[in-house]
């Protein structure tokens, strides 16, 4: 227990809640968690949410997203466009202590409304597929048979496996093949594509090869549905009726962490953007670094790195920003239909602005975490966890069914199920 807590508090239930929703039956969970706790008998730090039912929690979901207790009464807004799955009849709220991880026996308990679940009826389904970054193979070759293992139980008619940069963790052929001998083990594994990251250009880093060798590199396995390699880190191709696009970097920043693009890869993009465009089908663009202030990690939502030592060192941005971040924000604001997947930070899946909406200057956004490494924020100290997450991506007529995924529980993420509009009408927006 922290010296600022009296050693006389217990950790107890919430005194009161609730939980108003914008809508109570859209079927989403955008809304409000107002919660009281009695500050002088109660050592709680943090309120952890469970989707529940009569039986109790949720079978196969993680807990949503848990917040600070900020004093006696604290409000929390849940991300929009937030699914509420089917079942769900209640909200379970614990509280917790962060110091000790103690968690009270017996929750708190909400009714939702009847009928504010989604019964998850969205339509015939188009085709599936699943996105995930930052494999670092080399570091934790693990994660990446698990994800297969569940790709193969959960979505054996997933169109491809789609990885977000950072296949390896430093570039190197050992890398690769290790990356390839794993997939090849795993004979009904749907096909994988890739975009390039910043490891994988870190035997340039350390001075071993150029960056045109690293690039050359990861083409050679990088690949299109046909199985031939692309000749560039910029690349695109339809597959099942949708547009894919590969946007990788032309000039990585000399601390191979950012992104850089010249003019003419910004035209190439927009030039194949336009390709065949048709504003109510999405386009599916991939580029391995966020762009500055669109998804969580890109904010000023951390400041300090916590070292294998265990010290909080300073931390600065790195991906998208300051020119090239305008670049490319100039050549999306044209095209509301795609949807851009980023990594590199590695932020854990279900925190607030895990996906960014589509609005007047950008498309959708949307943070992939890490497959093998996931972190976590607090007190603006980022810190680099062992977790594994991505999405399995759900694609209907009209909308995008994102499912974040915990590989490792092999449970669901519920603060990271989002409903995805793709049509040009916004009356719909927060509705299912």
């Amino acid at each position: 227990m922290s010296e600022d807590r009296p050693c006389h508090k217990d950790l107890q239930p919430p005194v009161s809640a609730k939980y108003v929703l914008k809508n109570e039956k859209s079927g989403l969970a955008d809304g409000t968690i107002v919660v009281t706790v009695d500050k002088d008998r109660n050592s709680a730090t943090d309120i952890i949410p469970f989707w529940a039912n009569e039986k109790g929690i949720l079978p196969g979901f993680m807990p949503l997203y848990a917040f600070r207790i900020t004093g006696e009464t604290t409000r929390f807004e849940l991300s929009g466009n937030v699914i509420i799955p089917k079942g769900a009849t209640k909200l379970f709220l614990f509280a917790s202590d962060f110091d000790t991880s103690a968690t009270t026996e017996q929750p708190f308990v909400i009714d939702l409304p009847k009928g504010a679940a989604s019964d998850e009826n969205f339509g015939e389904l188009v085709t599936e597929f699943q996105v995930i970054s930052d494999l670092h193979v080399a570091a934790d070759p693990t994660p990446f048979a698990r994800i297969l293992s569940d790709i193969i139980e959960i979505s054996p008619d997933s169109i491809g496996l789609f990885i977000d940069g950072d296949i390896t963790q430093c570039g190197a052929d050992s890398e690769y093949q290790k990356f390839l001998e794993i997939y090849n083990s795993f004979k009904n594994a749907p096909d994988y594509y890739a975009s390039i990251g910043n490891h994988d250009f870190y035997q340039a880093k350390a001075g071993r090869e150029t960056r045109r060798q690293a690039r050359e590199r990861f083409l050679k396995v990088a690949r299109y549905p046909d199985g031939k390699k692309p000749e560039s880190q910029h690349y695109d191709f339809w597959l099942s009726g949708y547009h894919f696009v590969f946007l990788g970097d032309d000039e990585t920043a000399g601390d191979y962490l950012s992104s850089a693009f010249n003019d003419e890869t910004m035209e190439w993009l927009r030039s194949v953007l336009g390709s065949n465009r048709d504003a109510e089908r999405p386009i599916f663009l991939f580029h391995h670094q966020p762009i500055r202030y669109t998804v969580v990690g890109s904010f000023d939502d951390y400041d300090r790195l916590r070292d294998p030592d265990g010290i909080a060192r300073r931390a600065v941005f790195t991906g998208l920003w300051g020119e090239n971040a305008a670049k490319l924000r100039t050549v999306l604001k044209d095209f509301p239909e795609v949807i851009l997947f980023s990594g590199h930070q590695h932020i854990s899946l279900g925190y607030p602005n895990t996906v960014k909406l589509r609005d007047n200057e950008l498309p959708t956004i949307v943070n992939t975490a890490s497959a093998s490494q996931a972190a976590t924020i607090r007190d603006h100290i980022k810190e680099k966890g062992k977790g594994s997450e991505g999405f399995y991506v759900y694609v209907y007529k009209d909308k995008i069914i994102l499912r974040g995924r915990d590989f490792k529980a092999k449970k669901w993420i519920p603060s990271a199920q989002f409903c995805v509009y793709t049509g040009k009408g916004e009356d719909h927006e927060n509705s299912l």
